[in-house]
């Protein structure tokens, strides 16, 4: 029974271990700076990342300062997806739709989605499932000078644009 409990005593350290190094090797702050604070992986109400990264707040010389910083345990869950979080517009009827997206999880609300959860299912690929039909999306233009992606194509021949 004892050796049960040093198994079970070395297995929990190591894991507590292992999800602060996760934290401190991705949330390294700037010298002579200390986080504050970090939100959700891909940002959250406050400000937008990219799906690899948190925003963070850091305290510089008594200054706050926000900004996005690369985060190992987001990356390892999101593998560089693009952030899509905003307003989009259907080629169908101009219908206005918003989605909010946190790491590889959406929500698509707006037109005739009341809120409608989705995710990421490949790099540039995202699925929503609503009245019984699985819609599937590829990303499929990039903004040249933002980086940011403006046109979703959908496996129903509807197109979404920024």
């Amino acid at each position: 029974m004892k050796s049960l409990s040093m198994y079970l005593a070395a297995v929990l350290c190591g894991a507590a271990l292992f999800v602060s190094s996760q934290w401190a090797d991705a949330q390294n702050p700037d010298p002579g700076c200390q986080l504050t604070g970090s939100s959700a992986c891909g940002g959250d109400d406050r400000g937008q990342c990219k799906p690899q990264e948190r925003f963070s707040s850091e305290t510089c010389s008594g200054k706050v300062v926000n900004k996005c910083l690369a985060d190992n345990f987001c990356a390892s869950i999101t593998k560089g997806r693009y952030n899509i979080s905003g307003t989009w517009r259907s080629t169908l009827g101009n219908i206005l739709v918003a989605i909010t997206q946190h790491a590889d999880s959406l929500t698509v609300t707006g037109g005739t989605f009341h809120s409608v959860p989705g995710e990421f299912v490949g790099p540039a690929t995202i699925q929503l499932s609503a009245n019984n039909t699985t819609y599937v999306g590829t990303i499929t233009a990039v903004d040249p000078k933002t980086q940011a992606p403006n046109t979703i194509k959908w496996n129903n021949a509807v197109i979404w644009r920024r």
